[in-house]
């Protein structure tokens, strides 16, 4: 999560999100192995936790200049809700596929997802 991470980048954006999203799904046990604390002991007081939720702080506060529409609150609710999202996407990339029959991999059903997603985001 450190500078590699989408906090990385001058300026947060979709096309960021997504390349970060493509990352994710090619290895899917990545994020799995970071959280095995909280997923298989609901344990919440480790590094991982802690350095998520700092990287999600800093974030926000990159992109806070982008999202004057939304209050300092409902920026981190939105935030947190596409990151949610990445996570079990990135640990389960074909859980939806019965639902929704898309394919994560394809690059334009990624770029569709984000934009989609970033809505939460940036469309006032």
């Amino acid at each position: 999560m450190g500078s590699s991470g989408i906090g990385a980048e001058r300026r947060p954006t979709p096309a960021a999100a997504h390349q970060r999203h493509g990352q994710l799904l090619r290895y899917p046990h990545i994020v799995h192995a970071h959280f095995h604390d909280v997923l298989a002991h609901q344990r919440y007081d480790g590094s991982a936790i802690q350095r998520l939720n700092a990287f999600l702080a800093e974030l926000a506060g990159r992109l806070a200049p982008a999202t004057t529409h939304l209050p300092e609150d409902r920026l981190r609710l939105a935030l947190t809700q596409v990151w949610a999202s990445m996570s079990l996407l990135s640990m389960m990339p074909r859980l939806f596929d019965p639902f929704i029959l898309l394919d994560f991999e394809a690059l334009e059903t990624r770029r569709a997802w984000v934009q989609q997603a970033s809505r939460l985001l940036f469309v006032p």
